[in-house]
Order: C-alpha cells, then sequence, then structure tokens
C-alpha cells in the first residue's frame, strides 16, 4: 500500500486545497501540457507560467469555467502524480515485487481522483467502506463503480466493527453491508478490523488474540462462503454501463454554497450536488450541476426497476474497458469536454 486514502486529508473542497507555490507552479505545467502556449480565452491572455488558480467561483458565463474546472481536474492529477512518484521509489529500490496498492476513503461526493486513472500508475485501487445498513444505496453503487472501474473490485476497508464516533453499527449492519456489497460486484475485501485494538469494539478477535463470540462465527461463515463459492471466479453479465462525467462532479463542487466544508463529510450527511451546489446557469439551459446528478439518479432508478445489471463507469476509463458492455448512458447536457466526445 504506497499510502493511505490520499486526499487533501479529507480537505477535497473545490477553493480549499492546494494553494502552496509549487503546486500554482505546477499548475502552470498541467495547462501547458494540455493546451500548449495557447490557453483559452477565459484566462485572459496571461501564459501558463503566470496563471494564478481561482480561489472562489466568480464565473458568470459558460466560457468563464474553464479555470475553474481545470483546476479541480488539476487537483485530482496531483494527487495521482504523488502516489506514481510513491510507487516508483519503491519499484526502484528493487524490493516489491508485489502489487502495489491504493485505498480511497468511503465517501459518495468529493472523491480525490478516480480508481481509474490512479490504476493508470499503480496495480490496484480500491475502496473503503463503512456505511450502516440504512445506507444500501451508498453500498450498491460503490460495489458498482468498483466492477466498472477497477482491475480487481475489492475494498480495502470494510468496516467489521467500529470506533465509538462514527455511526453505531451493529454485526447485522456489517453483515448486510459486506453481502450487498459482493452481490454487486465486489469480488475481495479486507475485513477492518479483524482484530480489536485500543478505542474499536465489536472486531472478531480480541486484542489478546482470542475469538470474539457471535461477531467471529459471522466472520466465519462469510470468509467460508466467499471460499465454498469460489467468488473470484464467478461472472455476472453487465451489458449496461452508466458513465459519470467528472466535468459535472467538479462543476457541482465549484458551485458548492458550503465551501469549504468538505464534500466528503458532507456525503455522510447525506448532502450532495443537489443539496449543495447553488443554481446558477452560467447562460447554459438550467443548473446542469444538479440537473446532471437528478437525471443520473433517475436513470439508476429506472434501471433498478427493469432488473437490469449494469456498473458505473468513470469518464476517465480506457476505451477498452468501455467496450465491453453493449450500452452505454452517458447523460449530458450542453456542457460536455472536447476530449471525451473525441
Amino acid at each position: 500500500q504506497v499510502d493511505n486514502e490520499a486526499c487533501f486529508f479529507f480537505r477535497t473542497a473545490a477553493y480549499d486545497q492546494d494553494y502552496h507555490p509549487d503546486a500554482i507552479a505546477r499548475f502552470g505545467d498541467y495547462l501547458a501540457a494540455r493546451y500548449g502556449t495557447q490557453l483559452p480565452a477565459a484566462y485572459g491572455g496571461v501564459p501558463a507560467s503566470a496563471v494564478d488558480p481561482p480561489r472562489s467561483m466568480n464565473a458568470r458565463g459558460a466560457e468563464e469555467l474553464v479555470p475553474h474546472l481545470d483546476w479541480l481536474a488539476f487537483k485530482e492529477q496531483l494527487l495521482v502524480d504523488v502516489l506514481a512518484r510513491m510507487a516508483r521509489v519503491l519499484r526502484e529500490a528493487g524490493q516489491v515485487r508485489l502489487p502495489l496498492l491504493h485505498n480511497l476513503p468511503a465517501t459518495e461526493e468529493g472523491e480525490p481522483f478516480s480508481v481509474s486513472r490512479a490504476e493508470g500508475q499503480l496495480d490496484l485501487v480500491g475502496l473503503d467502506l463503512h456505511p450502516p445498513r440504512r445506507d444500501y444505496g451508498a453500498t450498491r453503487r460503490a460495489a458498482q463503480l468498483l466492477a466498472g472501474s477497477s482491475r480487481l473490485p475489492w475494498l480495502a476497508e470494510l468496516g467489521w466493527g467500529g470506533w465509538p464516533w462514527w455511526l453505531p453499527q451493529t454485526p447485522a449492519d456489517q453483515l448486510n453491508t459486506a453481502l450487498a456489497a459482493l452481490m454487486h460486484g465486489v469480488k475481495g475485501f479486507n475485513l477492518y478490523m479483524g482484530v480489536e485494538r485500543d478505542r474499536w469494539y465489536g472486531a472478531p478477535i480480541s486484542a489478546q488474540g482470542r475469538p470474539q463470540r457471535d461477531q467471529y462465527e459471522l466472520t466465519r461463515q462469510l470468509v467460508a462462503a466467499v471460499r465454498q463459492t469460489q467468488l473470484g471466479r464467478l461472472q455476472r453479465p453487465v451489458e449496461v454501463a452508466l458513465m459519470q462525467p467528472r466535468d459535472y462532479r467538479r462543476l457541482a463542487r465549484c458551485c458548492s454554497l458550503l465551501d469549504p466544508l468538505p464534500p466528503m463529510g458532507l456525503s455522510l450527511l447525506g448532502l450532495g450536488a443537489v443539496e449543495c451546489a447553488s443554481e446558477e446557469t452560467f447562460g447554459l439551459e438550467g443548473p446542469v450541476q444538479i440537473e446532471q446528478a437528478q437525471i443520473a439518479g433517475a436513470i439508476e432508478q429506472q434501471l433498478t426497476q427493469l432488473r437490469v445489471p449494469y456498473h458505473l463507469v468513470d469518464s476517465d476509463a480506457a476505451v477498452d474497458r468501455l467496450q465491453r458492455y453493449r450500452l452505454l448512458l452517458v447523460p449530458t447536457f450542453d456542457f460536455i469536454d472536447r476530449e471525451l466526445l473525441g
């Protein structure tokens, strides 16, 4: 594991981090690599090396959104570059012969980068999952996103027990979450935390190495079932994928009325783009940062009611990964990245 939950220490709001001079300089390099010597008009004719990143949402028209969306795309790439650098050190040392991994924190909103993009630098990227049983939708979407994005859809942290300041979870809650994730495409998991430690409850094994009654038996049954069914070899035919265009998620973050409160934390309260984003249209036909999330949710609901299995895929996904689907749904409006269209 090259790092744990690299995400600006969970501060993923649009205008929170990182404004260090080194990061601003790298932003200029990012723009030069993307656009060459001719930046879009929204940058005011200055060279890439002189661009100062946006520090609040001040766009009035659609064209003025470009620096804001570039800034968030750059911050995603900045973290991926950090992980790539740490992975390179391990590989060049010549001592690592195991897959290099990373894990993204348990959240539906404000994720720091995509699984697809990070797996361009690492071997595997998984998600952490700690939701209570009542949040079945979040569990399902996490599993569907992993199944559509990762080489091996696995949960780096499957909450097994908990800490006192988190949402209370019973063993039944945890089992329900685990089964829901496996049902929707997860092929592997790491039980977090399998062995009890200070300020932790519900682990199947005590700090002294002894089985902890019911939770231990529940764990034994789950692991035995995974082995007996050979879960990793089971295949579920899925021919439909629903794409999540990242520019809409970035725009929603730029339009958050609660910035700089972290989207990750807000999502734990059930607050996402629909609840937090402003209704500014920027001259488009509507507040697409809200409407896109609404349309995507409606499509998910219809596919579920029709009992059509589907995956969620990121717009960062490689073309060869998308080619395995017969139908790819990409909900967009009069706002889309030209590279995605290409």
